[in-house]
């Protein structure tokens, strides 16, 4: 992976990441969810990890966020909830300091590289990254986290469920 352009990705990935959580209108935060997770996907495809990237793609930007976005259409937000974010003096003043805060720290990526010279990385196998390796990994040394992660989901749907009639019935 070419050191420029990880130095293109990895602001975008940070600024769409800052973004889901500091946009109010939840489409406008899901959005930019597929955004980070997009973009986390093309550096898993330049670490010459494609079949990563791929499930990045399918299964978190595509499932996942399907998932969000009926769940944010099952709340059954108001109007006013979803009303586009206004460009008032304060949100321009936000924006200015959150890309001189980017910019400063650009600057000291930048001294730092210049500073200390990069180490080698260190040597792959030559399965990194396959269907089989992963195949391997996740059903022997991972399988209790993705199992865990699988009821963390089905509890999250269950409780927007639960919270979407209880507010239908008030």
């Amino acid at each position: 992976m070419s050191t420029l352009s990880f130095m293109i990705l990895a602001p975008l990935i940070v600024v769409s990441a800052l973004s889901v959580i500091l946009w109010k209108n939840p489409i406008s935060s899901a959005l930019s969810l597929v955004v980070t997770l997009v973009s986390l996907a093309i550096v898993y495809f330049m670490l010459e990890a494609p079949f990563i990237g791929i499930l990045q793609v399918l299964i978190y930007a595509g499932a996942i966020m399907v998932l969000f976005i009926f769940v944010i259409m099952l709340i059954n937000l108001k109007d006013e909830e979803l009303e586009s974010v206004r460009w008032s003096p304060q949100t321009i003043l936000k924006l200015l300091s959150l890309g001189l805060v980017f910019t400063g720290i650009a600057f000291a990526v930048r001294h730092a590289m210049r500073a200390r010279p990069l180490r080698e990385a260190p040597m792959l196998s030559d399965n990194f990254g396959s269907i089989e390796h992963i195949g391997r990994l996740l059903f022997t040394r991972y399988l209790l986290p993705f199992e865990l992660i699988s009821f963390v989901i089905l509890a999250a749907v269950i409780g927007a469920v639960l919270l979407a009639r209880r507010g239908a019935q008030s």
